[in-house]
Parts: structure tokens; sequence; C-alpha cells
């Protein structure tokens, strides 16, 4: 199984208001509970670190990252978001992003499954030394998602394969709906790297 090396949630709106973020209503709204390492209140930015959680936040965009992720902490992350939107439910929040980063090591990773084209080609084209990567993107119930794929790199190293589930939204209510989805969408991150890693 991939190590998941990075989770966040992304969420777009219209008009945050950065100047209500204090410690104080962060704690009295139980978004975040832990104790703070790190705070910065000034009127256009936040930015709250906790001892698992960091949110940011600017006029436009909220970003809550899962410090250390593992499958035991994620679902703080989708708590703290979630309790979020629903302190704030007449924001006009227009996206929900999910992102994770799965970390596998290089040489199990068999992009030739992914990044088929005909290595004749690619031969004649790059020569015999070239690598590939690249980026895919499909539809996965309400996402747009996007897949980040380094080249494969030498034995010994950890490719980063990045995931980015993003869904336009229409409000609080549209927006606890995605994401509630979290951790399905990274079954899906996961499903799709144990295609591409034999015996993983």
């Amino acid at each position: 199984m991939p190590d998941l090396d990075q989770a966040s949630i992304v969420i777009l709106a219209r008009n945050y208001n950065p100047s209500i973020v204090s410690k104080e209503w962060l704690l009295s709204k139980g978004i975040i509970t832990e104790p703070l390492v790190n705070f910065v209140h000034v009127p256009a930015f936040s930015m709250v670190e906790g001892e698992l959680v960091q949110l940011v936040l600017d006029d436009n965009r909220l970003q809550l990252i899962l410090k250390q992720p593992n499958r035991d902490n994620l679902h703080v992350l989708t708590e703290c978001t979630s309790r979020f939107v629903e302190s704030l439910p007449e924001t006009p929040y227009i996206a929900v992003g999910l992102n994770f980063r799965l970390s596998v090591p290089s040489s199990r990773l068999n992009l030739g499954i992914l990044l088929a084209p005909r290595s004749r080609t690619l031969r004649k084209l790059f020569g015999r030394d070239y690598e590939v990567g690249g980026r895919i993107e499909f539809k996965y119930n309400s996402f747009r998602v996007r897949v980040d794929i380094p080249v494969e790199g030498p034995p010994g190293e950890f490719a980063l394969i990045a995931f980015n589930f993003h869904a336009d939204v229409k409000g609080s209510s549209q927006a606890l709906e995605r994401i509630s989805q979290h951790q399905l969408a990274l079954r899906k991150a996961e499903a799709i790297l144990a295609g591409v890693v034999p015996n993983g």
C-alpha cells in the first residue's frame, strides 16, 4: 500500500472574512481544539497551526493541511473543514479540492501501464535514455480529478504522485457533501496506484 505523504482540503469562496478567524473563534466553534503552536492574524490573512492541522485563510481561499497524515488521523482534517463550513453557512462557497500526495518506491512504479505510448516511437524521438511522466485528468463522481505523475526515477528513490479532486459547488450544503467524500477519494487514488504498482 502506498504511503500517504500529504493531505489537504481547499475551499474557494467569493468572499471570506479572515479577520473573524481568531484563536478564540476557532476554539469556540470547535474547529481546532488541539493546542496551537503558531498563529498569525492580520486583516487580510489568517494562519493557525496546531499540532496536527494548519489552517490558512485569505479573502478567497481556505486551506487546511494535515501536518503528518496517516489513515488513523485523516478524519481530523475532514472534521475541522466541515466544522468551519458549518460555522459560516452563508459564505458563498464555490469550489472544493481534496488533495492527496502518495509515495511509492520508484522501482515499483510501472508507468507503462498508464502511459503506454509505443516505446519504439519514443526511442526514435528521444533516444534510448528517456523517462516518462505526465498528467492524467478524469471524472470521478462529482469531481474533476488531476493526477500528476513524476518520471519513474532511479531505484531507491520514492515517487510522489499528486491527486487533486476538484468540484465546483454552490453554497455550504454542496461543500459539505463534497468534503464527506474525502475517504472515497483517497480510496480511488489508492486503487489507481495499486494498478501501477505491481504486487502493490
